[in-house]
């Protein structure tokens, strides 16, 4: 999914608006990203506005933080009486600087809070509140179920790839989960050869599948190969190792999947052009959904599927020992 934590690209995509409109009066626009996960230790909020102006353009805009953040914001949790303030940080501070773009890097204005002051509870729903403490403004609102635990059924410990068949993949999908990705991660080791050096850790992240809404995949066998053959650089001076795969399935909330499905719903030769744009805010623009993340560690290959890695015509070139 495209919502992939920490990926708060998104707010890119919801930055659209972010121009000079000159046939309106400024209006105040919210823009707000937020995605909870019961398996995350803390638990990030992202609130900005929308900006607009007659004689300063867009792009100045963006680079001012006056103009970016609220001031006095304040972000609320709700779970049925409990209410939970989150804190406003430079997120740069907490190892999360924000990607080089159009926007101001510094401050990297977040709402925080610490799953240990709020405890997360899977099923059940969660309600956002941000008052913009700007007279006359109404609060936003919106609220999402937390998804409960998704588990990878296929594989368990042993995975086989064969070209001409099929390798399933399976899982149990969790309570409130709509939409699917599933990863592998491809850990092997590297060193040049004959050179006495320890191997260097070494991983390829595989995207199977994205996107999906059932529980069942069957992949060529042949993809595999294929994946490593263009994620792994051939050198005839390298000498590799395997030592095992990831799964990792992340499952989205329903409103994730409906982000993407209207994000998805007017592209395309054919279409209109005329993108439509989801939130699930009360005001302005954005979401707050929720996912949840099962990763499924230490992976095998059987004897045959490392013998087609070692010697295989699409892979052969790798050099796995």
């Amino acid at each position: 999914m495209r919502y992939i934590v920490p990926a708060l690209f998104l707010l890119t995509l919801f930055s659209c608006d972010n121009s000079v409109d000159i046939l309106e009066e400024p209006k105040d626009i919210p823009i707000v990203y937020g995605i909870l996960s019961a398996v995350d230790t803390a638990h990030y909020i992202r609130v900005e506005r929308a900006f607009a102006s007659d004689n300063v353009s867009a792009l100045d805009l963006a680079r001012d933080p006056a103009a970016l953040y609220y001031d006095n914001a304040t972000v609320t949790l709700i779970n049925g009486n409990d209410r939970f303030d989150l804190e406003r940080i430079d997120a740069t501070i907490d190892g999360y600087p924000r990607q080089e773009g159009v926007f101001a890097q510094s401050p990297n204005i977040l709402y925080k809070i610490n799953n240990s002051d709020i405890n997360l509870k899977e099923g059940e729903t969660y309600s956002l509140e941000i008052d913009r403490n700007i007279e006359s403004l109404p609060i936003v609102r919106a609220s999402t179920n937390i998804v409960g635990e998704s588990s990878i059924r296929s594989p368990q410990t042993i995975l086989n790839f064969d070209s001409n068949t099929f390798t399933s993949f399976s899982w149990r999908e969790g309570e409130f989960s709509s939409l699917f990705d599933l990863y592998m991660d491809f850990n092997y080791r590297e060193r040049i050869k004959g050179s006495g050096d320890p191997y260097a850790p070494k991983v390829v992240r595989w995207k199977i599948a994205s996107d999906v809404e059932v529980t069942r995949l069957d992949i060529q066998g042949l993809q595999f190969y294929s994946f490593l053959a263009g994620a792994i650089l051939a050198d005839e001076d390298t000498e590799r190792v395997f030592e095992n795969v990831d799964l990792i399935l992340d499952s989205g909330s329903a409103e994730i999947k409906d982000f993407i499905r209207v994000s998805e719903a007017n592209l395309g030769i054919t279409s209109s052009q005329d993108i439509p744009t989801f939130t699930n805010l009360s005001e302005g623009r954005g979401i707050f959904g929720s996912l949840y993340r099962e990763v499924k560690e230490n992976i095998q290959l059987n004897n045959r599927t490392l013998d087609s890695l070692k010697m295989g015509s699409i892979t052969r070139d790798l050099n796995f020992n």
